[in-house]
């Protein structure tokens, strides 16, 4: 398709309207992709699409497809054992959730569409959304639950902590007049009191920082030097079964790569579909008809005028001639009606109503 054809019939704002009606930032792009086709019967059946998709909107709830991401990238690994982070799988377990959204609605309509195959190829796993929703609750933040280790091991740390604080608040008690602020603060992982620099070589403990000005330094006491080695080891032992439990959940995952992808991309087709749809009726468009070797419009309105200024036009071409001159006044519509006929002409071809 000639590109400047489609800049000069502004296809392009066309597509960022149908980009803007998509869910999911991966159907925006493969909407900004849209470029309209030569095949008859794949238009037809772009526009078959589009039209049932318009007809389940207007009878039943839209899909969400909001937070839909493209896994196979984290998920290919998996094939050599490869261990997925805590956002991947949230993103896996929202695609799932989508999934099984997306097949509830799906079986709304008593009769077939030529949606329906898409909805019935979609495929939920719920063991698996709710083992990874029981185990994570954030991209950052493993659940104290996600195993009986995890749990003790932050008890552990919840415990030490306590007693840190506890002897950290005793120290700034006792050298209050020698700290800048009596406040505990984490310098390189480890709790450390703000020193004025006056003090720091009689100040017992390990300089750890100090200010951009030089007049304070943060020390770790002497006193809880052992305890924050300590703390250490059980984050370690923290970070090491978290490891344990992203590694289980992706073995988990693992057997079931192949229906994750195939549910991406027909929740990728569905989303991008159904935004062709939220257009139309956005427009207030109808479906083309594709059936004959001439252009037939009735009340045709260009898409990118104003609703309340646009003017209808009526044309026939093809059918008693095949040649159209077009004269009037400057600003008689002479441009416009061309325009609104090649732009019908590449949005009905791009599988969009008109």
């Amino acid at each position: 398709m000639n590109k400047k054809v489609l800049t000069i019939l502004e296809y392009d704002k066309i597509i960022d309207m149908l980009a803007a009606e998509t869910h999911s930032g991966v159907a925006a792009s493969k909407a900004r992709r849209l470029t309209p086709s030569s095949n008859r019967d794949e238009i037809i059946s772009w526009q078959a699409q589009t039209s049932a998709a318009l007809d389940r909107l207007l009878r039943f709830d839209r899909p969400s497809f909001h937070g839909l991401t493209d896994p196979r990238a984290a998920i290919r690994p998996l094939e050599k054992g490869g261990v997925l982070g805590a956002g991947e799988l949230l993103d896996i377990c929202r695609l799932l959730e989508l999934a099984a959204d997306a097949i509830l609605i799906g079986s709304k309509p008593e009769e077939r569409d030529i949606l329906s195959g898409m909805f019935d190829g979609l495929t939920d796993i719920p063991e698996l959304r709710t083992e990874i929703k029981r185990c994570i609750i954030s991209p950052e933040e493993i659940a104290d639950d996600a195993s009986a280790e995890l749990k003790s091991i932050r008890r552990t740390i919840r415990g030490m902590d306590a007693r840190i604080r506890d002897q950290l608040n005793k120290t700034i008690a006792s050298s209050s007049d020698m700290l800048r602020e009596t406040i505990v603060t984490i310098r390189d992982g480890r709790y450390c009191l703000p020193v004025r620099s006056e003090f720091k070589s009689s100040f017992p403990g390990m300089i750890h920082d100090r200010s951009s000005t030089g007049s304070t330094f943060f020390i770790e006491p002497m006193e809880v030097v052992n305890l924050n080695n300590e703390l250490s080891t059980w984050f370690a032992k923290e970070q090491d079964e978290i490891s344990k439990i992203l590694k289980d959940l992706s073995l988990l995952l693992a057997p079931h790569t192949e229906v994750i992808s195939a549910d991406f991309l027909l929740l990728l087709d569905l989303d991008f579909i159904f935004a062709k749809a939220a257009l139309s009726r956005k427009m207030n468009a109808t479906e083309p008809l594709f059936q004959g070797k001439y252009i037939q419009l009735k009340s045709a309105r260009h898409p990118l005028i104003d609703p309340k200024k646009v003017v209808p036009i009526d044309l026939t071409l093809g059918r008693e001639y095949d040649l159209l001159v077009i004269t009037g006044p400057n600003t008689g519509g002479k441009t416009v009606t061309l325009k609104t006929v090649g732009l019908f002409e590449l949005m009905g071809m791009a599988g969009l109503h008109i």
